[in-house]
């Protein structure tokens, strides 16, 4: 049931098991193994990649699912450079660390930024300001957390993993809009043709372009409207012209996993149970209340995940109130649950405060900066669209600012 681990690792860069992490590494100079123009390692045994019958190897990173489409290979692209950029830099400062020192003080700083990253850019926009504020996980501005809650389990709720947080998949997009270097539009392209495909990325520029279009393109709305490229055409091939749909997968997999229906969850989550549809206008629109008296017998037989995308949004979050209840306590636990947490203060593990300082410099737009091929611009904001106050800057300008790793220069050991 357990690919990848629960906590905020990077073990989609780094691996979950010992194999993975052996098979990822250069063995030299703290790196990751990369092919030709810094793309991630060749994976000649990759299932399912349409790449390869044009000779065009798929990818390997932390994850299998690298490939799965193309956008994700891109995102695993950049934070496999973003390690590498690490190592080299650590390596620069102190030439006397041997390659497993190097190795695990980047990959310490790589799993600290994304973790800032995520807690300080991401969730906001999932779960709202306010939301984390009153459960304690906005970021610290400065000095340490002592939150560690050795009694806390940070494991994976299944409710979480197999219903909310799949949510993600009414936001997507059924094209992939491109840009070039001065934002201008380059190229759509339509979905189900880049599963498990990453062939554009071998051709030079192509990479930028879709990471100008990841930082530019807006998300669809969280709601029951899903793209026809996953409802209809998920991992369509030439050969097969049709594909599955993920929603049915959705809900299929939750009744595969014994997940509560709809209503125990609304009631564990602090909503009123309700005992006949109409109860159900508190949360739901009238449409999709109407909808569910069409499709199902009883008000408790209503599957978790098409009512949860389906929740009137809850202030300053993008999630209503069930799946923001539900995504909201897994990322109390997996902060406060995680002894090794990027802010946490008297651990063997912890960062000095010269460090912390650092990594509290890391966002989104200074990944994608350093990270693409050519990129010379983005907004200071990269989860938002470029515009009003967070519009195109210089990557050297100061509203995008630069770790500085000095605070990592340790003496040799004397002999």
């Amino acid at each position: 049931m357990n690919q990848v681990t629960h906590y905020l690792d990077a073990s989609n860069v780094y691996g979950s098991s010992k194999e993975e992490d052996e098979e990822l590494r250069e063995r030299k100079g703290g790196l990751l193994k990369v092919q030709e123009r810094e793309l991630l390692p060749a994976h000649h045994e990759a299932d399912e990649c349409e790449s390869a019958k044009e000779g065009l190897a798929c990818f390997l990173a932390g994850d299998n699912r690298v490939n799965e489409q193309v956008d994700l290979s891109v995102i695993h692209t950049i934070w496999m450079r973003e390690h590498n950029r690490m190592a080299r830099q650590l390596a620069h400062l102190n030439p006397h660390w041997s390659d497993e020192t190097i190795y695990q003080e980047a990959r310490r700083v790589v799993i600290a930024e994304y973790q800032h990253i995520v807690y300080n850019e991401w969730l906001p926009i999932v779960l709202g300001k306010e939301y984390m504020e009153d459960n304690g996980i906005i970021p610290r501005r400065e000095g340490y957390s002592r939150d560690y809650d050795k009694g806390l389990n940070a494991g994976s709720w299944n409710e979480f993993a197999t219903v909310a947080f799949r949510f993600g998949h009414t936001l997507v997009q059924g094209m992939l809009d491109l840009f070039g270097k001065k934002g201008n539009p380059t190229d759509t392209l339509t979905l189900h043709h880049h599963f498990n495909n990453p062939k554009l990325l071998y051709t030079p520029g192509k990479l930028d372009e879709f990471l100008r279009g990841l930082a530019t393109q807006p998300i669809q709305r969280h709601d029951n409207f899903v793209s026809a490229e996953l409802t209809n055409r998920l991992f369509q091939t030439p050969e097969m012209p049709f594909g599955m749909d993920l929603i049915a997968l959705n809900l299929q997999r939750a009744r595969d996993h014994g997940i509560a229906p709809y209503n125990d969850l609304r009631e564990a989550c602090g909503l009123p149970r309700a005992s006949r549809f109409e109860d159900l206008l508190d949360v739901l629109p009238e449409h999709i209340v109407n909808t569910f008296k069409l499709l199902y017998a009883s008000v408790d037989d209503i599957d978790p995940f098409i009512a949860g995308i389906s929740e009137v949004h809850s202030k300053g979050a993008i999630l209503g109130p069930t799946f923001r209840c539900i995504v909201g306590d897994q990322f109390v636990r997996l902060k406060r649950g995680d002894r090794f947490f990027y802010d946490l203060a008297d651990m063997p593990t912890s960062f000095t405060e010269a460090q912390l300082f650092e990594i509290r410099q890391a966002s989104w737009a200074r990944i994608l900066c350093d990270n693409g091929d050519h990129i010379k611009y983005m907004q200071p904001l990269a989860f938002h669209q470029p515009k009003g106050l967070n519009k195109h800057v210089s990557c050297k300008d100061y509203s995008i600012p630069r770790i500085d790793l000095t605070p990592w220069i340790s003496a040799p050991e004397k002999k």
